[in-house]
């Protein structure tokens, strides 16, 4: 299991994994191994937390950019990716990205290889996702005191499993009560 901290160690672990290389056998009559730049993308999210596509999109993506290993680490988030086509020429790892604070800092730690289907672990996402959903709603109480009613409702329609507050950045800039995500 490989786990790294995005906020207090960025680019550590790109750059680590940047000259590593992966072994293939040539199929022909040459049995030396053949080397091939692994092309790899170990954080990326779907719309089942705070991104606009599919999971199956960003495999397909994946591929179309050549990339021989890919991490879905939605947040606190952790699909059924059975179902998924896999294209040959890609590995998916299993991942996760898990929000806690640390010394009054929210930080976000993204977890690979994990075992999803490990007990105390789903226990624990499951208490990450009612957590986040409360605050959304919490949220939503505050927005409609002051007249912006339907956050709730823009959820509920949304295939994500995991809500954030990016989620509300995007439904004030749909109607229009923010410019960007940013204010």
């Amino acid at each position: 299991q490989l786990f790294y901290c995005r906020k207090s160690m960025p680019g550590v672990l790109g750059k680590a994994l940047a000259g590593l290389t992966s072994s293939t056998l040539d199929h022909d009559s040459n049995p030396q191994p053949k080397h091939r730049k692994m092309k790899i993308d170990f954080h990326c999210h779907s719309y089942l937390s705070d991104g606009h596509h599919s999971p199956q999109f960003l495999l397909q993506r994946a591929e179309e950019n050549q990339l021989t290993h890919l991490a879905i680490t939605d947040h606190a988030c952790l699909p059924d990716l059975s179902r998924l086509e896999i294209p040959s020429c890609l590995t998916l790892v299993p991942g996760i990205e898990i929000s806690c604070n640390w010394n009054h800092h929210e930080i976000h730690i993204v977890g690979l290889s994990i075992d999803d289907h490990h007990s105390e672990l789903k226990a624990f996402i499951t208490r990450q996702q009612q957590a986040r959903t409360e605050r959304v709603s919490r949220i939503g109480e505050k927005l409609e005191k002051l007249g912006i009613d339907g956050l709730q409702e823009f959820m509920e329609a949304k295939p994500c499993l995991s809500w954030t507050r990016s989620h509300v950045a995007e439904f004030l800039v749909s109607k229009g009560h923010s410019k960007s995500f940013q204010k």
